[in-house]
C-alpha cells in the first residue's frame, strides 16, 4: 500500500477510534482493535520514511 492510502486509513481509523472511545470507553474490545491497527499503519508508515 503507498504512502497517501496509509495516511487516508490511519486518519479514518483515528477518527473512529475517537468516536467510539467517547462512546464506550477506551478499553472498550472495538477501541482497543482499531488502536492496534493503527499502529500497525503507524509502523508501516515509519519504515516508509526511514527508506527515503
Amino acid at each position: 500500500m503507498d504512502q497517501k492510502k496509509l495516511l487516508e486509513e490511519f486518519e479514518m481509523l483515528r477518527k473512529e477510534m475517537n468516536k467510539l472511545g467517547k462512546i464506550f470507553g477506551l478499553d472498550n474490545k472495538k477501541v482497543l482493535e482499531l488502536s492496534r491497527k493503527i499502529d500497525k499503519i503507524h509502523n508501516e508508515l515509519s519504515k516508509i520514511q526511514k527508506n527515503k
